[in-house]
């Protein structure tokens, strides 16, 4: 509940703090005194927009608070908002506020801590229910028919268990479906995907393959150019006919002719020992020589392995020869799959097909608790509505089941007659606005004795009403002030004077301005407001009487 509720220069009001009652207030004024304000100033505190600059002063920023008191089931529901804003949480008070500077710049803080105007929203939707006159047409939309019904049958544990079968079905149907079309499209391109992965598996890919020859190649090259180096110093030596080897035995072979001349024997002797050296050296160069004659062989099988690996790579459109190994593998696995398909197929289906059964079960469960409710709930607005002026109300609650979806498989649709002989007809077709209105607080009043609602602000939901229909709607309000926080504004006498408190808005002229002031009325000043609501004078005397009259029915 709204405990504090403090606006500071927004349109016509320079500053208005309330303490409002934890049941049943009332707020009273003339027409354009300002009440409008109010709301406009709620629902900026709400998340909403600025309709119009005019609302703020051009010489300070609007600001609009309320400190609230959440139950602990609003509590629980507000704690993880809070929690994800990083707002504290340390409930059970609550301080929203919201500033508007001149030029329309706007802060929103919640117990101090700077929020998001969708941090607001989500709050203030759980703490007030603003309900004025447009609000009716809700009682026509399907959405709101079933979540109301939905709360009065309290099939709250239900419903979840429903949803979650329902989703689980929904995942099971999903990944048939996926899998079925999966099927069919391999079963259509079987052969191209039988000659892709045929081509791939061919090649025996393995990731990586293609750095490691990458690396093989250049190793290898690079032993090649040094044995090309090594042919040509084994030529050098050895191999051609002007070689050294050769060279120097034609010069030992003319030498040893020369036995008798000492110089001739010694330089033979040198040229000996040369020979047995340079045939060493010879022998070692010639033979890995011969050796790299083998390598370009290997060479030309490396560049063949690159040239395909490269060539899959660039005609499947994949980065690497990992890729290549990763799509042979999705081809065999959809391979596999289209030769296990009937097996599969026929396994989910079933799985689809049970689950389906489990979540008709749940959604037969949530359908008899929503029929249950239906009759509970239309004779209870039948009993209620009758003394506000409907004495021939008939209300009746269809639940028609039919395709699951995400809320069940029901269909509600409320059917209203307010004459006799009539013949039920849904609620928009049929009923005036002063109906629906009397009907919707009637349902307002119904939820707060069954489940936590929040603050509910009704704006003039009595218009078009007097007499003794004023009067037990005055009633009706006074007892849904009992289980919850509820502040109308009324333009009617027997409204206002049920109110556990009662706040009167009105306007004051300065030399240069108007201002809106609102202020909680004593029990004298109440009499003198309600005499003025009755005759249009406070100080009528049958007016006074009438009003204490009325004001000893307030509890």
């Amino acid at each position: 509940m709204i405990t504090r509720l403090s606006i500071s220069n927004y349109a016509l009001i320079r500053h208005i703090d309330l303490a409002l009652d934890p049941g049943f207030n009332v707020v009273t004024g003339e027409t354009g005194a300002g009440k409008s304000i109010m709301l406009g100033a709620l629902g900026l505190l709400r998340g909403g927009r600025l309709a119009s600059r005019s609302a703020l002063h051009p010489d300070a920023p609007a600001r609009i608070s309320a400190d609230f008191a959440p139950d602990p089931a609003t509590a629980a529901l507000l704690r993880p908002i809070l929690r994800e804003a990083g707002a504290p949480d340390d409930l059970p008070t609550l301080t929203i506020e919201r500033e508007i500077s001149p030029a329309g710049r706007s802060r929103a803080r919640v117990n101090g801590h700077a929020v998001t105007l969708d941090v607001l929203h989500d709050l203030s939707e759980r703490l007030i229910d603003i309900h004025s006159q447009h609000n009716n047409l809700l009682i026509s939309s399907p959405d709101f028919q079933l979540d109301t019904l939905d709360r009065v049958a309290s099939d709250a544990d239900a419903l979840a268990e429903y949803r979650a079968a329902y989703a689980e079905y929904r995942a099971a149907l999903g990944e048939y479906s996926e899998r079925r079309d999966e099927i069919e499209s391999t079963r259509r391109d079987a052969d191209y995907i039988k000659f892709q992965y045929d081509r791939l598996d061919l090649a025996g890919l393995q990731a990586g393959e293609m750095a490691e020859l990458e690396v093989e190649r250049a190793e290898l090259a690079s032993r090649i150019g040094s044995g090309e180096s090594l042919v040509r110093a084994a030529e050098a030596l050895v191999w051609d006919d002007d070689a050294a080897i050769p060279s120097l035995d034609r010069a030992i072979a003319a030498l040893e002719g020369l036995a008798d001349d000492p110089d001739a024997a010694a330089a033979l002797e040198r040229l000996g020992a040369l020979r047995i050296e340079l045939s060493d050296i010879a022998d070692s160069v010639a033979r890995r020589a011969g050796e790299s004659r083998e390598e370009p062989r290997d060479l030309d099988a490396i560049d063949e392995r690159i040239s395909l690996i490269g060539g899959l790579i660039a005609r499947h459109g994949v980065e690497s020869d990992a890729d290549l190994v990763e799509l042979r593998d999705s081809l065999g696995a959809r391979l596999r799959r289209l030769a296990d398909a009937p097996a599969v197929l026929g396994e989910l289906k079933a799985r689809a097909v049970e689950l389906k059964r489990r979540a008709i079960e749940a959604a037969d469960r949530l359908t008899a608790l929503r029929r249950a409710a239906a009759e509970t709930l239309a004779a209870t607005i039948m009993e209620q509505a009758r003394p506000l002026a409907m004495p021939n109300i008939v209300c009746r609650i269809d639940v028609t089941p039919g395709k699951l979806n995400a809320s069940g498989r029901d269909t509600v649709e409320w059917l209203f007659a307010f004459n006799k002989n009539q013949e039920p007809q849904p609620v928009g077709d049929t009923a005036s606005g002063g109906e629906i209105s009397r009907i919707m607080l009637v349902l307002k009043c119904i939820l707060a004795g069954r489940i936590g609602l929040p603050t509910i602000i009704f704006d003039e939901i009595d218009t078009g009403v007097s007499g003794d229909v004023a009067a037990r709607i005055g009633r009706l309000m006074a007892e849904g002030g009992a289980a919850m926080q509820i502040v109308t504004i009324t333009h009617l006498p027997q409204v206002a004077a049920r109110g556990s408190r009662h706040f009167k808005v009105y306007k004051v002229d300065d030399d240069t301005s108007t201002g809106t002031y609102i202020s909680l009325l004593g029990h004298d000043e109440r009499r003198r407001e309600l005499a003025a609501m009755i005759a249009g004078d406070p100080a009528d005397p049958a007016a006074l009487a009438t009003a204490d009259s009325l004001l000893s029915h307030t509890n």
